[in-house]
């Protein structure tokens, strides 16, 4: 079965998201698609085959380049980064670079994309506020609730908890991926094989990025702890961990047991 065969992947955001805001952008059936494989990750060539998009390798990446240089998916793509806050925070767009591009939207002459990305400048906002009034303590923030799992168990045990636990339940939205991604890939690669299957996507379309990631610093522990605001107040005057803190699966959880005894 090829690749246009297959039952295309419409992501988080959902096809009738996409479907609505193509509408709304001008964007051909071949353009939505493209979009929205783009917005995950694929590049132009890979995009251009998901979106339906035929012919060699130079017509397809040909076809990729046309269809990334319109303004209806260029203006779909800025919906589609505001619609996940940006997506990752490791995503090609940062918050400002988004709110930028909306405003610019927002003025566009015609009425249809303005509303569009009035109503995605508009749950930016109420995001944002949400954010200003939340606890610290709230668990419905990700990077908190990955550190008070990271936190549960001994400082070595970290990098296996978040990798167990956060990364296999958030993916790419996952907190500290530039931190540990590379520990991972350098201290567990067996295990890191399995793991970054979650990341790089049904198609491989995430490959590339995974890779970059895993080019990043090995950091050691100590510096996986400081960078990730780790705090392990129930260990007081417990030894300090030391080197890069690559123990086994069997090992690296006994903190967990102690903490709960």
């Amino acid at each position: 079965m090829s690749e246009q065969q297959q039952q295309f992947q419409w992501g988080e955001l959902g096809e009738k998201w996409w479907r609505e805001n193509g509408a709304a952008c001008r964007c051909t059936e071949h353009q939505i698609k493209y979009a929205a494989s783009r917005h995950q990750g694929a590049n132009k060539s890979k995009a251009a085959t998901l979106a339906g998009y035929s012919g060699s390798p130079e017509a397809l990446r040909s076809a990729g380049v046309r269809a990334d240089g319109t303004k209806g998916v260029e203006d779909l793509l800025t919906l589609a980064a505001a619609a996940e806050d940006g997506g990752s925070k490791d995503g090609p767009a940062t918050p400002a670079e988004i709110d930028r591009k909306l405003t610019k939207l927002i003025r566009s002459p015609d009425g249809a994309i303005s509303l569009k990305a009035i109503e995605a400048m508009e749950r930016r906002e109420e995001r944002r506020r949400q954010r200003d009034t939340t606890s610290e303590f709230d668990l419905s923030d990700d990077e908190v609730l990955a550190r008070t799992f990271m936190s549960i168990a001994r400082p070595e045990g970290a990098p296996i908890i978040w990798a167990e636990v956060v990364l296999v339940r958030y993916h790419w939205h996952s907190p500290f991926l530039r931190e540990l991604v590379p520990w991972h890939a350098a201290n567990r690669p067996a295990d890191w094989a399995a793991l970054r299957k979650v990341l790089i996507g049904d198609y491989g379309q995430m490959l590339d990025h995974v890779v970059e990631l895993e080019k990043g610093p090995v950091l050691s522990l100590d510096e996986i702890v400081r960078r990730c605001g780790l705090e392990f107040k129930w260990m007081e005057g417990a030894e300090k961990p030391s080197g890069n803190g690559a123990r086994s699966p069997d090992t690296a959880g006994e903190g967990f047991a102690d903490a709960a005894a």
